[in-house]
């Protein structure tokens, strides 16, 4: 058989994307993995994102996380931490107005 992308499975005879609230993050899935409660599927199906505002996806434990304290969600993949008087602005953290 061939061996499908991730966010795809082997239906027994093509590769298909992942149904609604699952995903495959490895290429070569036989099937899709259960996005958890309070999440849904990112439009790849390769991940899923968390829906509570503070949260990301650990991969490993395919479970939501709360970031730390004083961390910000960035691309719904990864918590990050801006030094005092910077906050995260797309593609990093920037000095806020009144700070140097």
């Amino acid at each position: 058989y061939c061996t499908c992308l991730a966010g795809q499975y082997w239906d027994g005879s093509t590769c298909d994307t992942c149904p609604g609230g699952t995903f495959a993050d490895q290429p070569g899935s036989l099937t899709c993995k259960p996005c958890p409660g309070s999440s849904r599927p990112a439009t790849s199906r390769t991940t899923c994102q968390c829906s509570l505002q503070g949260f990301v996806f650990e991969r490993t434990t395919a479970k939501c996380v709360k970031c730390e304290h004083g961390q910000v969600v960035v691309g719904g993949e990864r918590c990050v931490t801006c030094e005092y008087g910077y906050s995260y602005y797309t593609k990093g953290c920037i000095c806020l107005p009144g700070h140097t």
